[in-house]
């Protein structure tokens, strides 16, 4: 495997070299994974970025993220790999880039981190690769998932009466609901909890495939529903229930439960 140390990438077997302008392309493609380091000019940090990370310069040129193959692109994999000041950020479009941890909302995504890295973002602390919230529960059935085992598993399809379960890293692949966060209080201080229909994460942003998670029509109010492409949306002015276990999220009025 190679080194993800200071300075430095873990990319498959081999180590790519911030400090050369090189990024992890991760591609899949038939079920198989590829990791290679390609030198990406201007890296690891690209003026510009909001919100979800959309820009020009990450959808040209070597490992574009545009490309139907590519799934990430890591330009860092902890702080150590950024500046004084800065930490790394995997933005919900697919890449890293080192961001100034001191503008609040830098980043639009979450703090990535190693193991032997600290985590930048204020009551984090660094689980599988992420910085997440120092003490999380996340509900889980009749139980609360923490520790060294954080993650919420369910069955979304029969028996439907199998229960759910907690899990270090991942659902196995016949459980495809995935649970990070069950509410906000599950994330960091200003982070959301946003669901897919498969899953459950904490983000700084619910971008235009997550909504935000919720309790009652009240938590719903003034919520704005992003387009795909952070353009357009609706407002939410109410509480819905999903087929995620446990979890209802904002909808617009008369939106038929998922």
């Amino acid at each position: 495997m190679g080194d993800a140390g200071p300075g430095l990438i873990g990319c498959g077997s081999e180590s790519c070299r911030v400090a050369a302008h090189e990024a992890c392309c991760v591609r899949s493609s038939s079920g198989m994974e590829r990791r290679d380091c390609v030198v990406v000019p201007n890296g690891p940090r690209f003026d510009g970025l909001a919100r979800f990370g959309r820009h020009d310069s990450l959808t040209r040129g070597p490992c574009a993220v545009s490309d139907s193959v590519t799934q990430r692109r890591l330009h860092c994999d902890g702080a150590s790999d950024c500046g004084a000041g800065e930490l790394c950020c995997e933005w919900s479009a697919g890449w890293s880039t080192c961001v100034d941890a001191t503008r609040p909302g830098a980043c639009g995504g979450v703090e990535l981190c190693r193991g032997d890295d600290d985590c930048v973002t204020p009551g984090a602390v660094c689980e599988q690769g992420i910085c997440v919230r120092s003490g999380r529960e996340v509900a889980c059935g009749d139980q609360s998932c923490q520790g060294a085992e954080p993650i919420c598993c369910a069955r979304n399809g029969p028996p439907w009466s199998e229960p759910t379960f907690c899990a270090a890293e991942a659902c196995p692949p016949h459980r495809s609901f995935e649970l990070r966060c069950t509410a906000h209080d599950d994330c960091l201080d200003g982070q959301l909890c946003c669901a897919s229909r498969q899953r459950s994460a904490c983000a700084w942003f619910c971008d235009g495939g997550t909504t935000p998670v919720c309790a009652s029509d009240a938590d719903c109010k003034g919520v704005v529903l992003r387009g795909e492409d952070d353009v357009g949306g609706s407002e939410a002015d109410q509480c819905r229930g999903t087929v995620l276990p446990t979890v209802s999220h904002c909808a617009p009025r008369g939106a038929f439960q998922d």
